[in-house]
Formats: C-alpha cells, structure tokens, sequence
C-alpha cells in the first residue's frame, strides 16, 4: 500500500477519535461512572495486576495488603459509629474469622477430599509484639456500648491488651484477626501502636495455595477449576492471591490486559503499514 493510503489512515483514525471526544460522556464515562461498570472480576484482575510489579519487593506487597485490609477494617469501625449495626447479644467475632473473610476451612478442596483446615499449618502459639503500622489486623466490634467503653477507658497513646485478646495470624501475608477483645482492640488498630500480645497463634497458608485460588468472585478447588464459595469481600480475595506472589506461587486466576484497540481494524492497518515500512528499510 503507498505511503499515501498509510496517512489516510492516520486521518481516519484521528478524525474518529476526534467524534469520540466531541460526543462527549457517552463515550467516555466520567470515572465515577466507569468505576460502576466494573466488575470484581476487573477489579481482582487489575490489582492484582498492580501487585505484579511488585512481585519482588515485599515491602511493596505489604503495603497493598495493609491499604486493603485497612479500608475494610474501617468499615467494621464505622458502622457502628454510623449506627448501621449493633448487636446488643452475643457477639459477633466470626465476622473476623477466616471462614468470613476468605472462605469455609470446612470445604473439600484436594482430589482425595481432604479439607481446607487440614492444609493450614499451625506454626506456633507465642506471646509477642504486633506492629500495626505495618502489620494489618483485623478486628470487628458488634456492640457499641462496649466500643464506647473501649473509648473511655483506654488511653489512646498507651493502648495494650490484656489476657482476653487473642489473635491468629496467616503467613505470608501477616494478616491477623482478633479472635477475642474485638472492641478494645479496635482502639490499638484506629492508633496504629505497637502492641504486646499474650494470645497469637501463626498459621501457614502456603500448602492451602496449591489447591484454591480464585478469581474475584469465586474461590475454586484448583485441581478441577471448580467454584465453591462465592467471595464476599474482593479486598481479601486479592490479599489471597498476593500471598501467592509472595510465595512464588503462580496467580493462575489473573489475565493480563489486553490493548483494547488490537482488533480495530484501523489500528490493525496502521501496524500492518508500519511494520511493512520498517522491513522495506
């Protein structure tokens, strides 16, 4: 094709990005109304995405799992402050619990039947200091008189928990969740202190990756791609899967973009035209 034909292409191509712009919100959607459009599946596949530049940097990977776990342990604050919930029985400490978070321990999920809490590794039980403003905790209160008593006794710069905290922890990620002392503790993580704890048992979640992954809206039993647990909270589907990077694990789940202009046949013209030119030089 001439050399002509190249820049009549070049013109069309710019003239219908030109009647694109000129029409406005119908063709591109404020952010606000594109971020409406997307579904977990987009935003799991885009931050983990995010992740992946920092595959070698756990600094950076910890970063994003404390950014994510904080904006959902905000909301388990918040919404008791907001008045949107409030238990005045019973407690409601599983919302913190790892089956609430990610999925049911109680699930099948190896070819011979064998149960999530089985491919969990307990590490130990110790006594030791958590950093919270490194280390992300997770911690639901479910009554807001308890949480205003928190907020009275508890003196906001010398926070630490007594023999009724306990806490679990997962590897690789070091996410925690409170187990018991939800309330009070919610006061250490809102102040970000390092804390002394008597009650901490460590779990290894790296077995557990061989056989589930998901993909921001399911979780799947690797072995035959199968879904068995909706997610429920996206933030912690990714904290799953950045776990992975973290252990060198591969994030089978995750499709890289694709160029949303490759199958225009406009731009398809313009590579076809530059790459002819480039091998006639």
């Amino acid at each position: 094709m001439s050399e002509n034909s190249f820049f009549k292409a070049l013109s069309f191509f710019g003239k219908k990005s030109a009647e694109a712009k000129i029409k406005g919100p119908a063709n591109h959607p404020s952010a606000e109304e594109g971020a409406t459009l997307l579904t977990n599946r987009d935003r799991f596949n885009r931050a983990i995405g995010f992740a992946i530049t920092f595959k070698n940097s756990e600094e950076g990977l910890r970063f994003i799992i404390q950014a994510l776990a904080r904006e959902h342990q905000s909301r388990l604050i918040s919404r008791l402050i907001l008045g949107e919930h409030n238990y005045h029985g019973g407690g409601n400490s599983h919302a913190a619990s790892f089956d609430k978070l990610f999925f049911p321990l109680n699930e099948a999920v190896t070819p011979d039947g064998n149960r999530a809490s089985n491919l969990l590794v307990g590490k130990n039980t110790y006594a030791g200091k958590l950093n919270l403003k490194r280390d992300p905790l997770i911690s639901s209160p479910w009554n807001v008189g308890r949480l205003k008593r928190a907020i009275h006794n508890i003196r906001a710069d010398d926070w630490q928990p007594d023999g009724n905290h306990d806490y679990e922890i997962y590897y690789p990620q070091r996410l925690g969740l409170v187990i018991g002392g939800t309330h009070s503790s919610s006061i250490g993580i809102v102040n970000a202190e390092d804390v002394y704890v008597s009650g901490c048992t460590e779990y290894d979640m790296g077995i557990l990756f061989r056989y589930v992954h998901t993909d921001g809206e399911w979780y799947y039993t690797s072995h035959d791609n199968k879904p068995f647990h909706k997610v429920e909270f996206i933030e912690f589907a990714i904290i799953y899967e950045i776990g992975k990077l973290m252990s060198n694990v591969p994030v089978i789940s995750y499709i890289p973009p694709k160029d949303p202009y490759a199958d225009n046949p406009v731009v398809q013209e313009i590579n076809r035209l530059c790459s002819s030119r480039n091998d006639s030089e």
